[in-house]
């Protein structure tokens, strides 16, 4: 509902029951740590989300959730550096979502949004633009307009369009995130990063 203080008490509880427990503890944490890492994501929390993703990857190996784990792991890895960031993992996600398991799994759209957002940074739009605009017509069907995923696309596409030197379509991917972003209760995080992608850090 877009409550963000009260996801965060429930992620610090959830916190709390996996430290009372010294059975399965990491196993929790890593599962606390994954669905609390788009939260981190809107509020730009990398700092959290770096050791979090890299501490879930080591725990799996062989997931198939791995692809999103190494994008928000790279992302995370350009906003906040640290000894333990390895360089490969933006080519390791791109090779996991290359998996045909992957090819009409909603979790690529977490995934390629993080590499888009990386091809943004490093100004690469045509590559955030390729793999980011076919997914926005696939999922887009199924999720609805008003999907907050949904905004978050079209708002790194208006960034995208905007470094491109596409004006007419960057407007128009802002007026749909305008629209969508709308819809969200007053509290979404989105919200209150609407303005994510307006300029580089």
């Amino acid at each position: 509902d877009g409550d963000v203080d009260a996801a965060a008490r429930a992620y610090a509880q959830a916190r709390a029951v996996a430290d009372a427990g010294a059975a399965g503890r990491r196993r929790m944490l890593n599962v606390i740590d994954s669905a609390q890492s788009r939260l981190w994501w809107w509020d730009g929390d990398f700092a959290a989300i770096r050791p979090a993703m890299l501490a879930w990857l080591a725990a799996h190996s062989s997931s198939p959730a791995r692809a999103t784990a190494l994008t928000l792991a790279a992302l995370a890895c350009m906003h906040a550096p640290a000894p333990d960031c390895d360089a490969s993992l933006a080519a390791q996600a791109e090779h996991a979502l290359a998996d045909p398991a992957l090819a009409d799994s909603l979790q690529r759209v977490p995934a390629t949004l993080a590499l888009a957002e990386i091809a943004w940074l490093e100004r690469r739009p045509a590559a955030g633009i390729a793999g980011l605009e076919p997914l926005l017509a696939q999922v887009e069907p199924d999720l609805g307009a008003r999907h907050s995923l949904i905004a978050q696309m079209h708002l790194l596409l208006a960034a995208l369009h905007a470094q491109a030197g596409d004006a007419d379509t960057a407007g128009r991917h802002a007026d749909l995130a305008t629209a969508a972003l709308a819809y969200l209760p007053e509290s979404h995080p989105l919200r209150a990063r609407s303005d994510m992608y307006r300029s580089l850090p």
